[in-house]
């Protein structure tokens, strides 16, 4: 430690001379303008209100019940079973994107691809080449989607 009681980081470190912070030497106090007090309105207090004096609209009951929404709890995709995995791919046809799916059937064979069409006994799967391949639903076994 030099001297001074600041650390030498050098063995010959030049000598700088001290450098004091300038503070504040003056002090100026704002500006105090004369401000007219801006009165406020008395507000009365407010009183009781009895309900006889309120009229109370009619109950709107039969347009209550037309207005409740209930949603109908959607089970996950692997619980569900295959004429309802069927119903829930069908509702995206055309309309959003497509999901790809694995189409298992009962010999054991597997389909990649998208839903494209269904009727009631068969079922339409546009595979990832862009072909179009025909399935018996009676031949279906599982759709997983990936």
């Amino acid at each position: 430690m030099h001297k001074k009681g600041r650390p030498l980081l050098y063995v010959n470190q030049p000598e700088f001379p001290e450098i004091k912070p300038v503070m504040q030497h003056y002090y100026q106090a704002p500006s105090v303008h004369e401000k007219t007090p801006v009165k406020k309105a008395k507000v009365a207090p407010l009183g009781y209100v009895e309900e006889t004096a309120i009229e109370k609209p009619p109950p709107i009951e039969v347009e209550r019940e037309k207005e409740k929404f209930t949603f109908k709890e959607l089970k996950p995709f692997k619980k569900m079973n295959l004429s309802e995995k069927l119903e829930y791919l069908g509702a995206f046809e055309g309309r959003r994107a497509p999901f790809q799916c694995r189409f298992l059937k009962d010999d054991g064979s597997e389909i990649y691809g998208v839903l494209s069409n269904q009727d009631q006994n068969s079922v339409i799967v546009k595979t990832l080449k862009g072909e179009g391949v025909s399935i018996s639903t009676n031949e279906l076994n599982d759709i997983t989607i990936y």
